[in-house]
C-alpha cells in the first residue's frame, strides 16, 4: 500500500488550526480534506488489493478444485468478492452529508474551491528552509509547479476553477453509477427493480476510481498516489500446506449426503 510521489513534497500547511465561531478556519478545513482522504485512500488501496488476492484464489480454485469449483467460485468465492468490493466503491460515490466520501469531498471542495490556491500548491515544491530559493534546482521545481497546476486549474489560473471541481465530481457519478444501483438494489436490498452488474462493470469501477484517486490526491497534497498495493509478506504461505485438519470422512460428508434419518 505504497503512496508515492512525482515531485518533493517539501511544503506544508503551517498555521495553527483554530475554530471561528461554529464553522471552520481556513486551515482547518485544508487540513480536514487532507485528512479525509488520506482515510479514503486506504479504502481504494483495500479494493485493489482484495482484487489481487481474489484473482489468485479464484485461479488457484479453478484449476485445482476439479468438481468442486462451481460451488467454491461460483456460490461462495466470486459473489463475496463481488459484493464486498461494490460495496467499498459504493461508499466512496456516498452522497449522505455525514459520509466521508470522494463525492462529500469533492462538494465541499467545490464549495470552498478559493482555497486551493496556486500559493499553496506551488509551496509543496518550496524547500521549508527557504535555502536555495534562487538556485537553478529551485527554480526548475517552480516551473515545474506551475505548470502542474496549469493543467489542473488551467493556464494562468489562481485557484481551481469550482467548474473544474464539478466536472470531476460528475465524472465520479457516472463511473460509480452502476455500483452503487447493483448495492443498492442486490446487496443491501432485493428490489423489483433492475440492479445487474458485470464484472465488466465492475473492474471499470475499479480502475475510474484510481483515476479519481489520483486526481483529488494531486490537488490536495501535489503528489501522486498509487493505488495498486504491494502486499507485504507471504500471504499464500498458509495456503501452502494442508488446509484441512479432518478428512471429509470425519467431517461426516458422506453421512451428510443420505436423507436424514430421525429414527
Amino acid at each position: 500500500m505504497g503512496v508515492g510521489g512525482r515531485c518533493r513534497v517539501r511544503g506544508r500547511i503551517g498555521s495553527t488550526l483554530r475554530l471561528v465561531g461554529r464553522g471552520r478556519s481556513d486551515d482547518e478545513r485544508l487540513q480536514l480534506w487532507i485528512d479525509d482522504f488520506h482515510l479514503l485512500a486506504q479504502l481504494v488501496y483495500t479494493v485493489f488489493m482484495r482484487r489481487e488476492i481474489f484473482e489468485e484464489l479464484d485461479d488457484a480454485l479453478v484449476r485445482n478444485g476439479g468438481a468442486h469449483t462451481s460451488i467454491l467460485c461460483d456460490s461462495f468465492l466470486r459473489p463475496m468478492y463481488a459484493e464486498s468490493q461494490a460495496t467499498l466503491l459504493r461508499r466512496l460515490g456516498d452522497n449522505d452529508p455525514d459520509s466521508r466520501s470522494f463525492r462529500r469531498l469533492l462538494l465541499d471542495m467545490q464549495a470552498h474551491s478559493h482555497l486551493l490556491t496556486r500559493e499553496r500548491y506551488v509551496g509543496f515544491y518550496l524547500r521549508d528552509d527557504g535555502e536555495g530559493a534562487d538556485s537553478l534546482e529551485e527554480r526548475m521545481w517552480l516551473q515545474r509547479a506551475h505548470d502542474a497546476f496549469d493543467r489542473m486549474a488551467g493556464t494562468g489560473e489562481a485557484h481551481i476553477p469550482a467548474e473544474r471541481l464539478a466536472e470531476h465530481l460528475a465524472a465520479l457519478d457516472a463511473d460509480l453509477r452502476t455500483v452503487k444501483r447493483f448495492v443498492d438494489r442486490r446487496v443491501a436490498h432485493f428490489d423489483r427493480r433492475s440492479g445487474d452488474m458485470t464484472w465488466g462493470d465492475l473492474n471499470a469501477a475499479m480502475e475510474s476510481i484510481e483515476k479519481h484517486l489520483e486526481v483529488i490526491g494531486s490537488i490536495l497534497t501535489a503528489s501522486t498516489h498509487l493505488a495498486r498495493p504491494a502486499i507485504q509478506g507471504d500471504w499464500k504461505a498458509p495456503l501452502r500446506v494442508p488446509v484441512f485438519r479432518r478428512s471429509p470422512e470425519s467431517l461426516g460428508w458422506i453421512a451428510l449426503n443420505r436423507p436424514p434419518s430421525f429414527s
